[in-house]
């Protein structure tokens, strides 16, 4: 690639400003079940305590708490707590996993900026200089 294509290139990247963009996560592509309960860092840790025990009379002998991230700790606490409150009834299993997640974002003055860089191998840069 020719030292000028790189400075256009970099001139580019330095007039997209990110003060004028806003990171907008995506929810993780999930499917839902009825003995599924997902976990937030905002999350009220008692409305799920509550929750988890109605869907345990309900639905039968198995709940799946799901946390991603900072929600963890949160998820880990309340199956301890599921478990201490059933009097040795229920046990815990823990699994992990792996989820791709992805984070977009947005402009914040409704204006889009799309950049295209193209970079070629070095032998066409070498056979346009002749």
């Amino acid at each position: 690639m020719s030292e000028s294509t790189k400075s256009e290139n970099k001139v580019r990247e330095d007039e997209m400003d990110m003060e004028q963009y806003k990171l907008v996560k995506r929810p993780p592509n999930i499917v839902k079940a009825k003995n599924d309960l997902y976990v937030s860092k905002k999350s009220n840790f008692v409305a799920l305590l509550k929750k988890a025990e109605k869907r345990l009379q309900q639905e039968g002998s198995e709940i799946q708490l799901h946390g991603l991230g900072a929600a963890i700790t949160m998820t880990i606490d309340l199956a301890l707590a599921i478990v201490q409150r059933s009097m040795g009834k229920l046990i815990a299993s823990t699994n992990t996993s792996t989820t791709k997640l992805i984070d977009d974002f947005e402009p914040t003055e409704g204006k889009v900026y799309i950049y295209c860089l193209l970079y070629t191998s070095d032998a066409a840069d070498e056979e346009d200089s002749v």
